[in-house]
């Protein structure tokens, strides 16, 4: 097991996740292993500087002309617009989303450019999505200051699994076959197959590509058991079985399960299974459309 080591804001921090040797050793020399464009990278250099601004983040965005607009056309959509003034200018549409969901959207928009968007793939993106949409949901309740680095996380959780496809292209399609499998089921797979799961390979991906390690490791800790003692990691945990159950043969039933487990938990807070309901099915469609995928109906 090998510890990983990440910078953030000049100072040396050891992401608190563990992978096998072999298993980082198989990640570095695999030549398909999930990469960013420079512009992205360079998003993300601006994200580990002691302060960043919205001015650094729009001139290392306004790069890239055609994610520019993206991000301008993000700003302008009905999941983020709250009037009906538009924005024209990268500067302006930063400002409008906020550091955290501007460096969600540019990682994301710049994982899914131009890859072949399989059955699996699709499904894993659409999970991330719903997640984000419920863990904002949540952290507006629970830590509103924390909203856009639990979206950021929620969205960014199962970057893992790219990377596991990659390297294991036929382990990987058996594991992942069961499109059934809730991601606690995946990960019990994972354990036993890598030893590790792919939330602990995502925050290792992640920390490779030189994200803060404070994304790192929520990522890492994002399937974890949930954490009643952190509102901001609990509301990640809490996402990514709701997106399970939504997406699910039976959502309606599987969210009412997903809401009354938590529920046992000592000092949980009550949650509105509706309003829930409601929030993601309000946004779920305009974020999607915006990462050019298509959102399933609620068959509940």
């Amino acid at each position: 097991m090998q510890a990983i080591q990440a910078k953030d804001n000049s100072k040396d921090l050891v992401l608190t996740t563990e992978l096998p040797l072999f298993l980082i050793a198989d990640l570095l020399t695999c030549p398909n292993l999930p990469t960013l464009p420079a512009v992205a990278v360079n998003v993300l250099k601006v994200a580990r500087t002691e302060h960043p601004s919205v001015n650094d983040y729009a001139n290392a965005i306004e790069r890239d002309p055609a994610l520019s607009m993206r991000i301008i056309a993000l700003a302008n959509s009905a999941f983020f617009s709250r009037s009906h003034i538009k924005v024209h200018a990268c500067q302006e549409a930063t400002a409008r989303l906020g550091l955290d969901t501007t460096l969600a959207a540019v990682m994301s928009f710049s994982l899914l450019h131009n890859r072949g968007i399989d059955a699996h793939y699709q499904r894993v993106w659409m999970r991330s999505i719903i997640a984000s949409l419920a863990a904002r949901h949540l952290a507006i309740q629970l830590c509103p200051d924390m909203a856009g680095p639990v979206f950021t996380a929620a969205l960014l959780q199962d970057i893992g699994i790219m990377a596991l496809r990659a390297t294991y292209p036929k382990e990987s399609n058996e594991l992942y076959a069961e499109a059934a499998l809730s991601h606690r089921q995946l990960s019990e797979s994972e354990q036993r197959l890598f030893g590790c799961d792919h939330s602990q390979v995502g925050a290792w991906l992640a920390a490779k590509w030189g994200v803060p390690t404070p994304l790192a490791q929520r990522i890492c800790d994002s399937h974890d058991e949930y954490d009643i003692t952190a509102a901001d990691r609990l509301c990640i945990q809490l996402s990514g079985p709701i997106a399970d159950a939504w997406l699910s043969s039976h959502p309606a039933q599987s969210l009412v399960a997903v809401v009354r487990e938590f529920e046992t938990y000592q000092g949980a807070h009550a949650i509105s299974l509706r309003l829930l309901l409601e929030n993601i099915q309000e946004q779920l469609p305009a974020l999607a459309d915006m990462l050019q995928m298509t959102a399933p109906p609620f068959a509940g």
